[in-house]
């Protein structure tokens, strides 16, 4: 992780709230109207989309262009909307090789562009947006993806009963990666944590080509 991230990790941490709670849920705009923090997200989401279908250089008109087709939204809103989207792309490889540190074997280009466009979000608020604590990046994603019909899959080290929680919060199915008892040191090893995981997934992979 470059120092820049660090930096701005160390930042968040110190300021997030304990309860998880986004600390500006809404902005205000000059017709008095209120936009929760989730749909100004939902808007960064979808040019992110966006641009994937496009290059670089045509960004500003992109971003033109789907304001012209949301003009409820006003000036001030669009601003802070451009601004997070412009300040994302601009740390796009270092969020790219975060998450490439996470996948193992698969190349970004075989995630699907909505898929790759929730993950760059959460990862940029997680790393870089201060305003937003962890535990509200990691939800507003898994919003995110059921909203847009992606199925939400929690893998963990070990599970028990009350994880059924998880259901309830909108994780379709949770599974766990250990195979056996093992210590606590031994789960841990960034070795161990990485084949289990990549074992786990696979099995889970391919139980969806077979159904």
């Amino acid at each position: 992780m470059s120092q820049a991230l660090q930096q701005k990790k160390s930042k968040k941490e110190y300021k997030a709230k304990s309860d998880g709670t986004d600390r500006s849920s809404v902005f205000v705009s000059q017709k008095g109207t209120l936009m929760k923090r989730s749909e100004v997200r939902e808007h960064i989401f979808r040019i992110l989309f966006c641009v994937e279908f496009c290059e670089k250089e045509e960004f500003e008109d992109q971003v033109e262009l789907y304001f012209h087709g949301h003009e409820n939204i006003n000036e001030k809103t669009q601003k802070e909307i451009t601004e997070k989207t412009e300040n994302l792309i601009e740390h796009l490889d270092e969020i790219d090789e975060q998450i490439s540190a996470h996948t193992n074997a698969w190349n970004l280009e075989r995630l699907g562009k909505a898929e790759l466009s929730i993950l760059r979000l959460a990862t940029y608020e997680i790393l870089l947006d201060e305003q937003v604590p962890r535990k509200v990046a990691i939800n507003e994603a898994v919003e995110l993806a059921k909203k847009y019909c992606k199925p939400v899959l929690a893998f963990a080290g070990a599970v028990e009963r009350d994880a059924r929680k998880c259901n309830e919060h909108g994780i379709d199915a949770f599974f766990p990666i250990l195979r056996g008892v093992v210590t606590l040191e031994e789960a841990m090893k960034n070795e161990n944590a990485k084949r289990n995981l990549a074992d786990t997934a696979e099995q889970v992979y391919r139980t969806f080509t077979i159904l």
